[in-house]
């Protein structure tokens, strides 16, 4: 190796020495440096040791900034060990998640959001219905959505009841208003046991359209809390899509683990949100999370 570095060398000086006489008899072209051609020849034989300095890559200011990954957190709130492998083949979410959207028209009321309890389903796939556990389950999540936004209080309407108060009482002899009643009772200890562990419990508002189930609430809440301090807990009479009825800025919806508008007090909020292509467009907003749990659950594994 050390041979070639030296043949090198005296080619390269006899060319040198060729391009110094060339240069003395034609003024008009510059001169070869023979002192740094030298030193060039004596790194080339022994060997350069000094380094060549980092190459810095070129910023690219013109390429697009991808946008942030979404927080899954602030638009899912659920226990994965309830999203079985039947579940997630049917395109639903866990039994007695929640799950975040805009709200449509509903903004220009002041109800800046809809929390979609997912508290069970009418599908037949095993585990999809929903229980009382499920239930309060649902309204626990969506409180933790609601504080995770700053909220500053929370309309929840009555979850579970219409024909899902017979799969949850499907094995049990009760009337109709022992069943509603248990039911109510689930609703309002759920929101007591979920702000108690809060410092500053976010406020919520039962809502029901109907006068007995209004007067329920009223009961059951007075009961509950047997005269003491009701952790900003009220029951009204109104409209879930109403701002006037009960002064919050986020809903809870009575969804479904599909979380596609349907009908009852689901219908009555998804055409208070705009309908049509307004109502689909949440609906694809709940799709979009859902596939997101999925790419994120891949990951994991």
């Amino acid at each position: 190796m050390r041979k070639n570095r030296v043949l090198l060398g005296m080619i390269f000086i006899t060319s040198i020495v060729s391009l110094s006489v060339s240069a003395g008899q034609k003024k008009s072209e510059p001169k070869f440096n023979i002192n740094k051609g030298l030193s060039f020849m004596s790194d080339l034989i022994h060997g350069s040791q000094k380094k060549c300095p980092p190459v810095k890559e070129k910023e690219e200011s013109g390429k697009q900034q991808q946008p942030p990954e979404i927080e899954l957190s602030l638009h899912f709130q659920g226990d994965l060990t309830q999203w079985t492998p039947q579940i997630k083949a049917a395109g639903m979410f866990p039994r007695g998640s929640a799950v975040y959207t805009s709200s449509g028209n509903l903004k220009d009321k002041n109800i800046s959001g809809i929390i979609h309890a997912a508290s069970g389903s009418h599908s037949m796939v095993e585990g999809a219905h929903p229980t009382l556990s499920s239930i309060a389950q649902s309204v626990q999540n969506s409180l933790k959505l609601a504080k995770l936004h700053k909220h500053k209080k929370v309309a929840i309407p009555l979850i579970g009841g219409g024909i899902f108060l017979n799969y949850i009482f499907e094995a049990t002899n009760l009337s109709p208003a022992q069943k509603q009643k248990q039911l109510v009772q689930t609703l309002v200890r759920a929101v007591i046991t979920e702000n108690a562990k809060e410092e500053n419990p976010i406020p919520v508002v039962f809502l029901a359209y109907e006068p007995e189930v209004a007067q329920l609430f009223q009961v059951v809440i007075a009961e509950e809390f047997k005269g003491g301090q009701q952790q900003k807990i009220e029951s009204k009479r109104g409209s879930i899509t109403e701002f006037k009825d009960h002064g919050a800025d986020v809903i809870v919806n009575a969804a479904n683990m599909e979380v596609q508008f349907g009908g009852g007090v689901s219908g009555v909020i998804a055409k208070a949100a705009g309908g049509g292509a307004i109502a689909n467009a949440i609906d694809q907003e709940a799709q979009e999370l859902l596939q997101i749990l999925h790419s994120r659950a891949l990951k994991s594994h």
